[in-house]
C-alpha cells in the first residue's frame, strides 16, 4: 500500500494526470495520507503554469486538467477532515489561498468560458471544471476560518454573484445551479459588507437579487427541463431567500414581496410535498429528511414574510390563493423527518392564519381554499391527533363563525367584480383571477385584464400599488375590513356576554370610584382565541395629541350616555405591530340593567368573579351595596 502511494506520488508530481486521479481517490478512507497528498496538489497549482487566456499554448488541455484535479484533490482532504478537525491542513489552506488555490480558481471561473479557451475544452470538460471549482469553493466555506478568508478575498463574492445571476439566465454557457452552493455560505453567516457585494454584484438592484432567486427555484423546481431537479441547489436557494429576508436588507425583502415570492415559494412547497418528487425515479438516494429540510425552509421564509411584514393580510391571501393549505395537508407525511416542520405548519395554521380572518380577503381565500380541500378530499390528511389537527379545527370553527358573522350583518355584501368596467360581471363561484401585480384586482378572463389594462386605469392603479410595496408603505385598512371588525366585536360582544358582565362586575367592585360608564371591554385579536380585557380609560387612551383628543371626547360622550353607549377597544394583527380600533357602540348596560330583579346569591357572585373566598370576604359588603343600588 505505502510503494502503492509512493509510486503514484512520484508519477503525479511528474505530470501523470492519471497517477493524479488515482491519488485523489485515495483520500477517501486514507485520511491520513493528507499531508503528504498536498504538496503534490499544491506543485500542480503553480501560478507560473497558468496559461495566457488569449493565446493558450498547445497542451493548455492537460495543464487545465492536471489544476482541477489539485482542486479536486484538496477538496476531497478538506471534506474528510470535517470528522477528524485537522487545524494543520486548514492552516495550510490558508497559507496557500491566495497565491495558488484562489489564482487559479479565479482564472478557471472566469476564462473557461471566455471564447478563445472554448477551441481547446469541450463542453462535457467545462462543466466538469465549473463543478470542481463550485464545490471546492462550497466545501472550503464551510469552515468558520476559511469562510472569512475566502469572503474577504476581493472579487470573489462579485464574481460568484455574478455566475450565480447568469445561471439563472442561461447565459455565457454557464450550467447548472452550481452558484448558489457557495453564495449561500456567505448569506446564511454574512460577515458585514457581504450581503452589500452581492447587491453591488447585481449592479446595485435589489429587484435583480430577488428576480434570480425566484427564477432558479422557477427553473430547477417549478419548470420541466432537461435535467433532473437538483434538490441541493433548491436547498441552498431557499436558505439564500431565508439569509435575505433574517438580515437587515429591508430592499431586497420588499423586492422579493413585490416579485412573486409568496407565490413561487408555496407553489415550491406544494411541489415539494406532491408525489412527483417525493416518489419520483430520478430521486433515488435523496432521502425524505432532506426534503423536509426544503418544506421547512419554504415555510420559514413564509411565517417570516407572514409576520415581518405590515401587508401581511396581503401576502397570506396571496399564499393561500397558491395553495398554501393545500401544501400544508401534503407535508404532514414528512413531520416524522423534520420537526421544525411539524412545529411551524400547526402554528401558522391555528394562530397567524386565524389572527388575519378579522380581514375580508383572507376569509374570502380560506374560505374557498377549504371548500376546494373538501371538494378534493384533502381533509383525510389531517392527522387524526396532536397540534396540527388541534389547528385544523380552530381554523375551521372560526372560518364558519366569520362568514356567518359577515352573511348577518353585510347589508350589502362584498361581490367580487371584474375590474374591467365595460364587464363588471360578479364572481358567483368564486373563480376570477386576482391581479398578480397589485393583488387588490379580479378579471373574469385574460381578455378583460388586458382591457382593463390598455384602456381603463388599471395599469395606473396596479403600478401606484407595487411601487409603494417595493418601498414597503403598507395598504391603510379599508373602511370595509373596519366595518367587518366593528361587526365581529358586536358579535363576540353577545357571545362573551356573561364573561364580560363578570369582568366589568369585578372592576368596578374592586375599584368603587371608577365609572361604570368609562369601563372599556377590549377585544384583542392578535390572540388566538380572542383575549378579552375591562379597563379604565387610561389603559386604552392613545399616545398622540389628535387620537387622544378624539377619544376623550368619545369617553366624555359615553359617560354623558348614561349607559346608551358602551366603549369598546379591539386590537387586530398587521405584520409586526398591531391596529388599535375604539368606538363608542350603542349597547344596553347588562349591570344596571340585570335579567332578574333578585341578586344572586353569595356564592354564585364568588364562583363568578373568580374570588377565593379571602379575596371575596373584603369586597363582599361593598359589592351587596353596590347591587343593590341598581334596583
Amino acid at each position: 500500500m505505502t510503494d502503492s502511494w509512493q509510486a503514484l506520488k512520484a508519477a503525479a508530481m511528474g505530470d501523470s494526470l492519471e497517477s493524479l486521479n488515482k491519488l485523489v481517490k485515495l483520500i477517501d478512507g486514507n485520511f491520513a495520507l493528507h499531508s503528504e497528498l498536498m504538496p503534490v496538489f499544491y506543485h500542480h497549482l503553480d501560478p507560473k503554469k497558468i496559461p495566457h487566456p488569449t493565446r493558450p499554448p498547445p497542451d493548455v488541455l492537460h495543464t487545465l486538467k492536471m489544476a482541477t484535479t489539485a482542486l479536486e484533490g484538496i477538496a476531497a482532504c478538506v471534506d474528510a477532515q470535517h470528522k477528524s478537525e485537522n487545524e494543520a491542513l486548514l492552516t495550510s489552506i490558508e497559507t496557500h489561498w491566495p497565491f495558488k488555490i484562489w489564482k487559479w480558481t479565479h482564472f478557471l471561473l472566469i476564462h473557461c468560458f471566455s471564447k478563445p479557451m472554448l477551441n481547446s475544452i469541450d463542453t462535457k470538460f467545462r462543466f466538469h471544471v465549473y463543478f470542481i471549482t463550485m464545490s471546492l469553493l462550497s466545501i472550503l466555506a464551510e469552515e468558520t476560518g476559511l469562510r472569512v478568508t475566502i469572503g474577504s478575498t476581493p472579487g470573489l463574492i462579485a464574481i460568484i454573484t455574478k455566475l450565480w445571476i447568469a445561471e439563472a439566465k442561461k447565459e455565457g454557457g454557464v450550467m447548472g445551479f452550481k452558484a448558489s452552493m457557495v453564495l449561500e455560505r456567505f448569506v446564511s453567516a454574512p460577515k458585514p459588507g457581504w450581503l452589500d457585494q452581492i447587491i453591488a454584484a447585481a449592479d446595485n438592484n435589489p429587484i435583480l437579487v430577488a428576480k434570480t432567486i425566484l427564477e432558479r427555484i422557477r427553473a430547477n423546481l417549478l419548470e420541466p427541463g432537461i435535467l433532473p431537479t437538483n434538490y441541493a441547489a433548491i436547498h441552498k436557494d431557499l436558505l439564500i431567500a431565508m439569509g435575505f429576508s433574517q438580515a437587515a436588507t429591508p430592499a431586497v425583502c420588499h423586492a422579493l414581496r413585490s416579485q412573486h415570492s409568496i407565490t413561487t415559494i408555496t407553489k415550491a412547497m406544494l411541489c415539494l410535498s406532491s408525489d412527483r418528487h417525493a416518489n419520483a425515479p430520478h430521486r433515488t438516494g435523496i432521502p425524505n429528511r432532506f426534503i423536509g429540510q426544503c418544506l421547512t425552509f419554504c415555510i420559514i421564509y413564509l411565517d417570516m414574510s407572514f409576520i415581518d411584514s405590515e401587508d401581511a393580510g396581503t401576502w397570506i391571501a396571496q399564499a393561500i390563493d397558491a395553495q398554501l393549505i393545500p401544501a400544508f395537508l401534503k407535508s404532514t407525511r414528512f413531520f416524522v423527518h423534520d420537526g421544525a416542520l411539524e412545529q411551524i405548519c400547526p402554528k401558522i395554521l391555528g394562530d397567524v392564519i386565524p389572527q388575519y380572518l378579522v380581514y375580508r380577503t383572507v376569509l374570502r381565500a380560506v374560505a374557498r381554499s377549504l371548500k376546494n380541500i373538501r371538494r378534493l378530499g384533502l381533509e383525510g390528511l389531517v392527522p387524526e391527533n396532536g397540534p396540527f389537527r388541534d389547528s385544523w379545527t380552530t381554523l375551521n370553527e372560526l372560518v364558519n363563525e366569520r362568514l356567518g358573522i359577515k352573511a348577518h350583518y353585510d347589508k350589502d355584501p362584498s361581490l367580487v367584480i371584474c375590474g374591467n368596467p365595460l364587464c363588471s360581471k360578479i364572481d358567483e363561484l368564486g373563480e376570477f383571477m386576482r391581479c398578480s401585480g397589485c393583488l387588490l384586482a379580479h378579471f373574469c378572463s385574460r381578455a378583460c385584464q388586458q382591457l382593463a389594462w390598455k384602456q381603463a386605469n388599471h395599469r395606473t392603479l396596479c403600478k401606484s400599488v407595487q411601487a409603494r410595496r417595493r418601498e414597503g408603505v403598507p395598504e391603510q385598512i379599508s373602511k370595509r375590513d373596519k366595518e367587518f371588525v366593528s361587526n365581529i366585536v358586536t358579535y363576540d360582544r353577545w357571545k362573551y356576554r356573561e364573561q364580560i358582565q363578570n369582568m366589568k362586575l369585578r372592576q368596578l367592585i374592586l375599584h368603587p370610584s371608577t365609572s361604570r360608564f368609562s369601563l372599556f371591554t377590549s377585544f384583542d385579536y392578535t390572540k388566538v382565541p380572542v383575549s378579552i380585557t375591562v379597563g379604565t380609560p387610561d389603559a386604552f387612551r392613545p399616545e398622540d395629541d389628535i387620537g387622544r383628543a378624539e377619544f376623550d371626547a368619545t369617553v366624555k360622550q359615553t359617560e354623558e350616555g348614561k349607559g346608551r353607549f358602551s366603549l369598546m377597544h379591539a386590537r387586530i394583527t398587521q405584520g409586526p405591530g398591531s391596529i388599535v380600533l375604539w368606538s363608542a357602540a350603542a349597547e344596553e348596560n347588562v349591570i344596571a340593567n340585570p335579567q332578574s330583579s333578585a341578586s344572586p346569591d353569595v356564592a354564585t357572585l364568588r364562583e363568578r368573579l373568580g374570588m377565593t373566598d379571602e379575596e371575596f370576604a373584603k369586597v363582599q359588603p361593598r359589592m351587596l351595596e353596590y347591587l343593590d343600588s341598581l334596583h
